[in-house]
């Protein structure tokens, strides 16, 4: 009991005006009344397949085509950017370092995640027996 009285004295106590005016915020004229934009754009309409500002409800992947790292065949295939892991501090960092040396500048790009979803280990086909096994992170 004498505990909250205590509390009690040393209370701050404000003025009715500033309570009044702090449950007034955000009913005045300033307030802005936002309209997000439309996911269906002209190039939608239009249907342009080259444009970027199709299909925005969608994701975008960036595929390569040609020679992928280790691949036994040497024929050209699709594939996402990629290169050997090597003195980077983390997988991000690789995947960073892949994706710059093929687009250059990163500001525009977003990298989902720290850690890699999955991995698969390549075995050596017949023909190069003398390579060893890799794994490719996803």
């Amino acid at each position: 009991m004498i505990r909250f009285q205590w509390r009690q004295q040393y209370q701050r106590r404000y003025p009715d005006e500033f309570l009044d005016r702090s449950d007034a915020r955000g009913k005045g004229d300033y307030q802005i009344d936002y309209v997000p934009a439309p996911r269906v754009t002209e190039a939608d309409k239009s249907n342009d397949q080259r444009s970027l500002q199709r299909a925005l409800d969608r994701r975008l992947y960036l595929l390569l085509y040609g020679d992928t790292y280790g691949a036994p065949s040497g024929k050209p295939v699709w594939h996402f950017p990629e290169k050997p892991y090597e003195s980077e501090e983390t997988m991000r960092k690789c995947a960073e370092s892949a994706l710059k040396s093929v687009i250059g500048d990163l500001s525009n790009t977003f990298l989902v995640g720290n850690a890699p979803m999955a991995h698969m280990v390549v075995q050596p086909n017949e023909d190069h027996s003398g390579s060893s096994s890799f794994k490719v992170y996803s």
